[in-house]
């Protein structure tokens, strides 16, 4: 057996090319085509250690993304080492290997049979439906990660969409699938002697008709479709034409065909009269290849096959494929010509549904059948029955006839003499009345009046959003950028605010499907901030109404990717005044801003610290951590702004971080964090208060502090201290040290007080 193909020897100039499908007495499947071992054989015979070490390193860094986040250490370090072995690889030729369940084969050598290379490349790629795999040398590090990602993330299967075209979607060009298909098989037996007998008359008049030069033509892919026969015959090579012979019955020939196709596997099995109306065309086109006496036989069984379809079905057909095929000189309008005249005439006049110069086209049409002159005499009258039918019909009920009535009167004229009708060439004149004469007239200056600026913008996002490889979004991205600066210094405001949040959400959209041309996007943003429109930024957020809405919407669009240059414009700043106004932009988007703003934490000035402290307290939960490190700073004004970020987070994280300052005995933040605890919500303190109480080295080492958290404490009536108060009560006798005996005075007094 042999794939679906276009022969040499089908040239022909009886019709026209008419692709292939060779039989044989099995059903078997190769599982490689004889080009893809030739393209395999490019490694060569003799693998070299060095290819060996690429693919090895690839199965790995294969395992370290199905086990870790893609952006993690392990599988960066995986990737760049897989990248260094491809760029040793000796020679500059592509490294191709066919695909097969265990193992990889290159050439007559394989690969990988029983090692992590057969497990973890040959085993997912070949669940993923992949034959074939060609990797060019110059393949970057984005390559091999986009690869390896897309691998262990594909279906398998029957997926909507292939690992191929997943690739080629994310951009990855220099490594390139070649996908598994499955050829459907059609299961034909033993033909009788007469089809046989016509199949080989046929075969006989393509070999003696004169070759035309040019490449071979295919209707359907190669290797689409195999034919099963009886073991006693042999067919040999059976194109489509042959197929069509054998077949002998255009609806079934038709369902063939769109098993073929194969437009949706997975979706329910068509009907024949619905595979009829999907592959119409390629049935006609099939049988035009014939012999034209054979193929006016087969031409009459479809006439057949589309008079048997429900009347819907058939007038959907007649308009929307064979009526235009007509017109058009194609083959499908042949069919019309072994339809009964009753059943011709009906046909034709469904072209009078096209309204506007509908006589014309059914002039047209019947001078296209060039039908004999006794049956056009025929047709004639028929046709202008169903005219006046027509007309009588839309004019009932009304004065007169309509305009259109009258004119579609005088043009219609069918004659029975032979002549030329040149009728076709003004079907469709215009006439243009005074409102079409204004539209026209408005059209030139619409034109002058186009804003290229503004057009030349709107194309750059469309491209930004189809182009799949960052590297030439990122061309495209500083000229979409300039556009920008043209923008402001024609001071469009509202249009530059409408771009940055426009190209914001466009990062946003890409952030699954392209994540490495999203960042490239929210990188172009944080260069695009420079300090001039950071500083315009925080002025409009300064100036309120609508500018401050306006700046509000810009940061919440473009959010994380502001971070930088906001760091950048506050640690700029010398003095306090001069970070106040970025600080209140800043905590006014803290939630927006934090994720971009945690990594610069102590990497600034004293000032710059304290405010962004200050910005991930105003976040809230989920920053104690990182705003924890920051207590023991040698600044009293970053450690105060610390103590108050977790105060106003107020989660029981924040609180535990206060509460480990206020047990640290000589230190200067010790005090500001006995104040900030009273600020969290009541039953956080109570919590912290209590450990603290509860914590004997703490009570002996800090006397004055107990005693001050119990006075404070003490003003409360609901205070809850009573399992720590029990325990400091007995410090009341402790005679020689009056501070501990404080405390056990204090708790006592708290415990009897009602």
């Amino acid at each position: 057996m042999s794939g679906l193909a276009t022969e040499a020897d089908d040239k022909t100039e009886s019709g026209p090319q008419s692709p292939g499908i060779a039989s044989g007495r099995s059903g078997r499947v190769l599982e490689r085509s004889a080009a893809g071992t030739d393209r395999a054989r490019s490694v060569g015979a003799k693998l070299e250690p060095s290819v060996e070490e690429f693919l090895r390193l690839l199965a790995r860094a294969l395992q370290h993304v199905h086990t870790y986040p893609s952006s993690s250490p392990l599988c960066v370090d995986a990737v760049s080492a897989c990248h260094t072995a491809l760029a040793c690889v000796q020679g500059s030729e592509h490294l191709v290997f066919v695909v097969e369940p265990h193992q990889l084969r290159a050439g007559e050598t394989t690969i990988g049979a029983g090692s992590v290379i057969g497990c973890e490349i040959a085993r997912r790629l070949h669940h993923a439906r992949v034959s074939m795999i060609e990797i060019d040398p110059m393949a970057s590090v984005r390559d091999l990660t986009r690869f390896c990602e897309d691998v262990v993330a594909a279906p398998g299967g029957e997926a909507a969409e292939t690992l191929a075209e997943t690739l080629v979607e994310h951009g990855v060009d220099r490594i390139t699938l070649t996908m598994a298909h499955r050829p459907e098989v059609i299961h034909l037996g033993a033909p009788p002697a007469a089809r046989t007998e016509v199949l080989a008359l046929e075969r006989r008049r393509r070999e003696s008709a004169t070759l035309v030069d040019g490449p071979s033509i295919h209707l359907y892919p190669p290797d689409a479709g195999w034919v099963r026969t009886d073991p006693g015959v042999d067919l040999g090579p059976v194109t489509l034409p042959d197929l069509a012979i054998l077949v002998d019955e255009p609806t079934t020939l038709a369902t063939l065909l769109l098993r073929l196709a194969d437009d949706d596997p997975n979706g329910p099995a068509p009907t024949p009269a619905a595979a009829l109306e999907r592959k119409f065309s390629d049935v006609t086109k099939v049988f035009s290849a014939l012999d034209p006496q054979l193929a006016r036989v087969m031409f009459g069984k479809l006439a057949g096959a589309v008079l048997a379809l429900d009347s819907d079905r058939r007038k959907q057909l007649l308009k929307r494929t064979v009526l235009p095929g007509l017109l058009d000189g194609e083959p499908d309008g042949a069919v019309l010509w072994d339809f009964p005249d009753v059943d011709l005439a009906g046909a034709l006049s469904l072209l009078l549904d096209v309204e506007t110069a509908a006589p014309e086209l059914l002039a047209t049409a019947l001078d296209r059948l060039e039908l004999p002159a006794d049956r056009r005499e025929v047709m004639a009258t028929l046709l202008e029955e169903h005219l006046h039918t027509r007309l009588e019909e839309a004019s009932s009920g009304q004065s007169g006839g309509s305009a259109l009535d009258e004119r579609t009167r005088q043009l219609l004229r069918v004659s029975t003499g032979d002549y030329k009708s040149f009728q076709e060439f003004w079907a469709y004149d215009l006439s243009i009345d005074a409102d079409t004469a204004e539209v026209i007239s408005r059209f030139g200056a619409s034109v002058r009046e186009t804003d290229p600026l503004k057009v030349r913008l709107a194309c750059a996002f469309h491209l930004v959003r189809l182009e799949p490889s960052p590297v030439f979004v990122e061309r495209l991205l500083r000229s979409l950028l300039q556009m920008l600066g043209d923008l402001e210094r024609a001071e469009r405001w509202d249009e530059v605010e409408a771009s940055l949040i426009r190209l914001a959400q466009l990062a946003e959209e890409l952030r699954s499907p392209r994540p490495d041309v999203a960042d490239a996007i929210a990188n172009a943003i944080g260069t695009h901030f420079d300090g001039s429109r950071v500083s315009r930024l925080v002025e409009m957020h300064e100036t309120g109404g609508a500018q401050q809405t306006s700046a509000a919407a810009i940061v919440e669009a473009i959010g994380v990717s502001l971070a930088a240059p906001l760091f950048e414009r506050l640690n700029a700043a010398e003095r306090q005044a001069q970070g106040r106004s970025v600080a209140q932009l800043m905590s006014a988007h803290a939630a927006r801003l934090a994720p971009g703003l945690v990594g610069y934490v102590g990497q600034g000035t004293v000032l710059a610290t304290a405010i962004l402290v200050r910005v991930l307290g105003c976040a809230g939960a989920g920053y104690e951590e990182v705003i924890a490190t920051q207590l023991d700073h040698p600044d009293d004004a970053v450690v105060r702004e610390s103590l108050r970020a977790l105060a106003r987070i107020g989660t029981p994280t924040a609180a535990s971080a206060v509460g480990a300052v206020i047990r640290q005995r000589g230190t200067k933040a010790q005090g500001l964090a006995e104040e900030a605890l009273w600020h969290f919500p009541a039953e956080e303190a109570r919590v912290q208060l209590l450990e603290l109480l509860q914590h004997h080295d703490f009570v002996m080492a800090s006397p004055k502090t107990v005693v001050r958290m119990l006075d404070r404490a003490g003003r409360s009536p609901d205070h809850g201290l009573e399992p720590a108060l029990a325990a400091l009560v007995s410090f009341r006798f402790r005679f020689w040290n009056p501070s501990l005996r404080r405390v056990g005075t204090r708790a006592r007094s708290l415990l009897l007080k009602p």
